[in-house]
């Protein structure tokens, strides 16, 4: 037995450990079927199968068997828990992999979620830019048909006052006139008194003559003619002085008037053209303001932010327009000035013009209705500072 497994462990491939007994004994019961006893009596007559496998061949060869057997059960097993471990390999990979992908797709939703809800604020920001375009669009164009009325009424207004200007100017050259007539009727009175003045200074000459070829007969009453022509001489005299200078003092008069009333009327017609000038700027300004606004029709969210701005100073300060008013203080500047015009005409002309002429009665209509508009005015005013 000794020699068989000597054998068997020579006939061992290298790097091979022999089959133990245990291992040899499990396939051994497994393959090869037990060893039968031979029969008492047999003799000499034994089994040839039995011979056969008494031969180291046969044995060699059950070994190498028996080694096949053994080396395919560890590879079983080793390719059965390799597959195990690759199996639970791939098993953590397949749920690494899910979990990536279903924290990807979860990702992914996420994004999907941010993504509408961007769509969404855009699509309603894109709503709310169409309704404020829309609200653009009808701020412009009653901004600009209030522009173009502004401009008509500015345009009216201007013609309007340079209409009353020039009125004003005829007026004023007419009252001129007037006065200057006035003055050169008083000074045909003046020259009519001083002939009438000249005639009395004849007929007394001649009285005087008389007198002294009456006298110069008399010896006797030279002396009273002389005293009597003496007191004549010196009437005469008086007369002739108070004469030049009543005359001097109606000239200096005259010429103080004509002077004062050349001034004022060159004062009002400077004043005139002042006013013609600055309303002429104005309307300059007035009109390059409405061609920029013409201009800059692309700048509407500029022009609603700068409109927006306008009504939050009104609105924090409701008695800045009342108080501001153009058209207010343009009827309040024209009311001085009728009123003033009115006392120069009617105490400037030295009763050349009365309260009842068709002038002095215009210029008060104008001065009621201006205080009329005045009153109704300031009256809307104050209500709507207090609605406010």
């Amino acid at each position: 037995m000794s020699t068989d497994d000597n054998s068997s462990a020579a006939k061992t491939p290298p790097g091979r450990s022999p089959p133990s007994s245990v291992d040899k004994k499990t396939p051994v019961e497994a393959v090869a079927p037990p060893p039968q006893t031979v029969p008492a009596g047999s003799g000499a007559f034994s089994d040839p199968l039995e011979s056969i496998r008494e031969t180291e061949e046969y044995r060699a060869a059950w070994d190498l068997e028996l080694w096949k057997g053994i080396q395919a059960d560890l590879f079983s097993k080793n390719l059965e828990k390799q597959k195990k471990k690759a199996t639970a390999d791939l098993h953590r990979l397949i749920q690494a992999k899910a979990k990536e992908h279903q924290a990807a797709l979860a990702q992914r939703t996420v994004d999907l979620d941010h993504r509408e809800e961007k769509v969404r604020l855009g699509e309603e920001q894109l709503v709310q830019r169409q309704q404020r375009l829309a609200e653009m669009e009808k701020d412009l164009r009653r901004t600009r048909q209030q522009l173009s009325d502004a401009q008509r009424r500015v345009e009216e207004e201007v013609r309007a006052q340079v209409r009353r200007a020039n009125e004003d100017i005829a007026h004023k050259a007419k009252l001129l006139q007037e006065r200057v007539l006035a003055a050169e009727e008083q000074t045909k009175k003046a020259e009519e008194r001083q002939r009438q003045s000249h005639n009395e200074y004849l007929q007394l000459y001649e009285s005087f003559n008389r007198f002294r070829t009456e006298q110069l007969s008399a010896n006797q009453e030279i002396t009273s003619g002389s005293r009597v022509f003496q007191d004549m001489q010196a009437q005469l005299q008086i007369m002739r002085s108070q004469h030049a200078e009543e005359q001097r003092l109606q000239l200096e008069k005259l010429e103080q008037k004509h002077q004062s009333q050349l001034r004022e009327v060159l004062q009002r017609n400077k004043e005139l053209e002042e006013q013609n000038r600055r309303l002429s700027l104005a309307l300059a300004r007035r009109r390059e303001q409405l061609r920029q606004v013409g201009k800059d029709d692309s700048g509407e969210e500029g022009t609603r932010t700068t409109r927006s701005k306008e009504r939050q100073s009104s609105s924090e300060d409701p008695a800045a327009p009342a108080a501001l008013s153009p058209r207010v203080v343009e009827w309040m500047q024209e009311l001085y000035r009728l009123r003033r015009e009115r006392v120069s005409l009617v105490d400037g002309s030295a009763g050349a013009v009365s309260p009842s002429d068709g002038v002095i009665v215009r210029i008060d209509n104008r001065i009621r209705e201006i205080e009329y508009h005045l009153s109704h005015s300031m009256k809307t005013d104050v209500n709507g500072v207090m609605c406010a």
